[in-house]
């Protein structure tokens, strides 16, 4: 039982930057920014148990060789609708990231798709001033969308096409078949 919303600085026992990734799939990056940024601590964000048990074994090896490593992540599974409504601050994160999600590409599912004008306005006011988010996708018809949600909202956003660089599973998945090029907004 924990008081809502999450000391995060009580959680890690130390001030520090508070990043956040959404659906960190294997946790490539997470771990990644995590053991380049020491100084910093990080909440990944996901829904499924397998990556949540492979990420969560990855830690455990990687500790088993460093165990200066990895203290400065946590991990919760849990819809991330719901963890920015009650379990950050407003004003109490640095950065938010999301690469690679999910684009409910049919009509029908749409309505399962997380960057809404909403949640951008949610995330928003938890995020510090001077605070920025940065989504990644292989989708250009789900960036389109994204660009329409932030319209109504108070995001400014900087777009561009990027290179494969993060190294996700399904980053691998589409640079296999043949797609070059990944459509970012910070």
């Amino acid at each position: 039982e924990l008081k809502k919303p999450i000391n995060w600085d009580g959680q890690f026992n130390r001030c520090a930057p508070l990043d956040v990734e959404i659906g960190f799939g294997m946790g490539e990056v997470l771990m990644r920014m995590a053991r380049e940024s020491p100084d910093r601590n990080f909440v990944g964000i996901e829904q499924h148990w397998e990556r949540i048990y492979k990420t969560l074994r990855a830690i455990t090896l990687a500790q088993l060789a460093d165990k200066s490593i990895y203290h400065n992540i946590r991990i919760l599974k849990v819809d991330a609708r719901v963890v920015f409504e009650r379990l950050f601050a407003p004003e109490s994160i640095d950065t938010i990231y999301c690469l690679f999600p999910c684009p409910w590409p049919k009509k029908g599912h749409m309505k399962h798709r997380l960057f809404t004008a909403g949640f951008l306005r949610l995330i928003n006011n938890r995020l510090k001033e001077g605070g920025r988010v940065k989504i990644v996708t292989d989708f250009y018809p789900y960036y389109e969308w994204i660009l329409e949600q932030i319209e109504r909202t108070e995001f400014e956003v900087e777009t561009k096409a990027v290179a494969p660089k993060y190294g996700t599973k399904f980053e691998r998945k589409w640079v296999g078949e043949g797609q070059k090029e990944f459509f970012q907004l910070n």
